[in-house]
């Protein structure tokens, strides 16, 4: 048959048409991603051209198609395999909005595994997860990704290959598609304008599904028929709530509860992250049972004292952050010392357990920190946890021992900061990629003999009155069970500067309490009083209220910041006496 035949010219048609249908898949795949408009509009404009073009190059006469034909069909395929990539790409570049000035200073003035030297409490988290989406939507992750990614590369290649072809003088360029072929053309301007109506009606109703929940920081836009008044039908990919810095201690000891708004939002089943801060969330609903998706669990000061069985069911988390969930009662004892009052504060809510099972099948999960569960007994086995990267242990007052890290090959970064009566870790002979490891504050291993001689004049074993826990005791010397491995010993000492080092700068109040959050009267930076100290400022330390902070390193970052003309405006009225003219 000769490859100018109308038989062969139809053929052709028909793969344009599973070309087309390919690049359809993938744009549905884009809208379904939540990706920004603007990367939305430019894929259906390619793909909207490149019919329409075809319908164009059957309208002109034999003298100009041919090679132009095979021009047309290879700038799209490289339009779909090359440049929108790079675009999505270029996109998260001018998008990303990170003061990366204001890392440098935290990270110059705070020491290793303090709060402030994470760069994810300075970038945008609203930014930070659409980017984050709009690169992964560039991955493989599952054999339909696979095949519609390949399909459109073997398109291209295959085109490629016809016009290298055309080296030959033997090979004329012909027609590639039958001349003036109107159903052809209809097919090809319908699919054109369904495509288009398709785009807009699923961009359209699921902006209306999702108006009554400005929490829902990223959507999938999909085409929905939108019930009056419903609140259940919004497309949610991201939940994003909270407030970063409450301006009273009611606000931050009675914040909104989100638990409703949870509910609705994973009706859908859609949910991959939920970022919650300062919020009442005492309990997973089950509707979030169905969010089988989720990727991105972040809970801070959110009162959740459970997590349900169920949770294992998240096999595809990769980050998982659960800080504090706290609730302060205090109890005032006026004391008459130099007409100071004493304020005394229990932590009496956190996780009180988690599933044993939990991270059996986890195999994605790469960050976890979890902090100040005081309640929190026992930790699931980490034996799933086979790409964990981060591994943050912050005030587990009650917790007696840790799990193997056996499974922990993949571990770069772990942090244990007051894990106060562990006695033993476990064997470290598997971490061997383990690039940082820091270990602050109070640890009865680092000096009750299981590294060394016992030292219990060491801080790290002395006792802690506020949290009831006495001096740590010498572990038996006869035992070897009781002693580190050589693995474990040589993680000790090539991480020597970070790990069981006594801290040289003793931080001031930890907490917010009624008589230091008023005295700011919700306003940062400006100066406060704490008895025993020269200068204190108002601060929102790890999301907390904003409350009278004499942390000196936290009055250097700001001052540093003020020099610099880094992080927020200053305001001369409540900052001058930082710098700020």
């Amino acid at each position: 048959m000769k490859s100018d035949s109308h038989a062969v010219k139809i053929v052709r048609i028909w793969v344009k048409l599973a070309d087309l249908a390919v690049e359809s898949a993938i744009l549905y795949q884009i809208l379904e991603a939540g990706s920004p408009l603007l990367l939305v509009a430019v894929f259906a404009a390619i793909v909207g051209m490149n019919a329409l073009s075809c319908v164009l190059m059957m309208m002109l006469p034999d003298t100009y198609s041919g090679l132009l034909e095979m021009f047309v069909d290879i700038f799209f395929d490289f339009m779909i395999v090359v440049v929108y990539p790079v675009l999505g790409v270029i996109y998260c570049l001018s998008a990303f909005d990170l003061d990366r000035r204001r890392i440098a200073i935290n990270l110059d003035i705070f020491p290793v595994g303090w709060f402030e030297r994470n760069a994810s409490i300075i970038a945008n988290p609203v930014q930070t997860d659409i980017i984050y989406k709009s690169l992964k939507s560039l991955q493989i992750f599952s054999l339909k990704d696979f095949f519609l990614r390949v399909g459109v590369h073997l398109a291209f290649s295959y085109r490629l290959h016809r016009m290298a072809e055309l080296q030959d003088p033997r090979n004329k360029p012909v027609r590639l598609y039958p001349k003036r072929h109107y159903s052809s053309i209809g097919v090809l301007v319908v699919f054109a304008v369904a495509m288009v109506i398709f785009v807009e009606k699923s961009v359209w109703t699921s902006a209306v599904a999702c108006q009554p929940h400005p929490e829902c920081a990223v959507k999938a836009h999909r085409w929905t028929i939108v019930e009056d008044g419903s609140l259940v039908q919004c497309p949610c990919l991201t939940l994003i709530d909270g407030d970063l810095a409450p301006k009273t201690f009611k606000e931050w000891m009675q914040p909104e509860n989100v638990t409703a708004k949870v509910d609705q939002l994973a009706t859908t089943g859609d949910l991959r992250t939920i970022q919650l801060i300062n919020r009442y969330f005492p309990s997973f609903p089950e509707q979030l049972r169905s969010c089988h998706n989720i990727r991105h669990l972040s809970l801070v000061y959110t009162y959740t004292e459970r997590i349900p069985d169920w949770v294992k069911e998240f096999n595809e988390l990769e980050y998982l952050y659960v800080p504090f969930s706290l609730f302060l009662s205090f109890t005032i004892l006026h004391l008459h010392f130099a007409s100071h009052s004493y304020v005394e504060g229990s932590l009496s809510n956190s996780l009180l357990e988690l599933p044993d099972d939990m991270f059996d099948d986890m195999p994605s999960l790469t960050f976890i920190h979890l902090g100040m569960h005081v309640h929190l007994a026992k930790l699931p086995s980490f034996d799933g946890l086979v790409s964990l990267k981060a591994l943050t242990l912050a005030m587990f007052t009650s917790l007696e021992v840790l799990p193997t890290f056996d499974s922990l090959v993949n571990l770069e970064r772990l942090v244990l900061s007051f894990v106060p009566i562990i006695e033993t870790l476990p064997d470290m002979k598997s971490l061997d990629k383990l690039k940082a490891f820091s270990v602050n504050d109070r640890g009865s291993w680092c000096c009750n003999g299981f590294l060394h001689d016992c030292d219990q004049q060491n801080t790290f074993c002395a006792a802690q009155p506020f949290w009831g826990i006495p001096a740590a005791s010498c572990l038996s010397s006869t035992n070897p069970t009781l002693k580190a491995t050589n693995s474990t010993l040589a993680l000790v000492e090539k991480f020597a500067s970070t790990v069981c080092q006594e801290q040289k700068i003793k931080p001031g109040p930890g907490f917010p309490t009624p008589e230091n959050v008023s005295q700011c009267e919700g306003i940062l930076y400006r100066k406060c009083e704490v008895p025993g100290y020269t200068e204190a400022m108002c601060y929102n330390t790890r999301f907390m209220a904003i409350y009278c902070n004499s942390e000196p390193l936290l009055i250097e970052m700001r001052r540093r910041q003020i020099q610099l003309g880094v992080g927020d405006k200053c305001n001369p009225e409540y900052e001058e006496w930082l710098g700020c003219k």
